[in-house]
């Protein structure tokens, strides 16, 4: 949903955009498709009205059991929130927001807009040290589950380095690169995953 009347455009050189009236009968697509062609024109796009997310999640950013405020996964996971600061400079909101990211919340919200909250039915298979996914005594070896992983998330996986069908994580680098990808979230427990309902693949 968009502003009728409207665009946002910036141009080159320029470090922000600027939201610009449309002369009536102009279309907010057309005047958007003919201000891209224009060469002194770094982007044009509509002037989309923001809500607040719904999947905006609760985690505290701690780790289980201990205490934390809902919420505190911003603290560590800066890059999740929209640019700021590598985008706009000062006018960033916070000093987690001026180191930039990708916003999260913004995808998030645009996944649940259309149905897909969390992208279920999407697969992920994470070639790093294995996953912590399940807990298994193995020799000498004991793994225990990532407290932030269902053991549903998990569709099959190999170690192929030692040829073993379960491909359990020793190093923990692994599960930290699968907990970026697709730690649950919004279940008031450690930090958020991008994609907290895909399907991942320990490899």
């Amino acid at each position: 949903m968009f502003v009728p009347g409207e665009v946002v455009v910036r141009l080159e050189g320029q470090r922000v955009g600027r939201a610009l009236k449309l002369p009536a009968g102009v279309g907010v697509r057309d005047a958007t498709r003919a201000l891209r062609r224009n060469p002194r024109v770094a982007y044009a796009v509509p002037n989309y009205v923001a809500t607040a997310s719904a999947a905006l999640p609760n985690d505290p950013g701690t780790a289980p059991g201990t205490a934390g405020q809902p919420g505190g996964w911003v603290k560590k996971q800066w890059n999740f929130l929209p640019c700021g600061g590598l985008c706009y400079g000062p006018a960033a909101k916070s000093q987690f927001e001026s180191l930039g990211g990708i916003d999260a919340i913004g995808a998030w919200q645009n996944l649940a807009d259309a149905g897909r909250r969390g992208a279920p039915g999407v697969r992920v298979a994470v070639l790093d040290t294995g996953i912590a996914y399940r807990s298994l005594q193995s020799g000498r070896t004991r793994f225990r589950r990532s407290p932030d992983f269902a053991a549903e998330q998990f569709a099959g996986g190999h170690d192929f380095v030692r040829n073993d069908p379960i491909g359990l994580d020793e190093n923990g680098h692994g599960t930290h690169v699968a907990g970026t990808i697709g730690e649950r979230t919004g279940n008031g427990v450690g930090v958020t995953g991008l994609a907290y309902r895909a399907k991942l693949l320990p490899v």
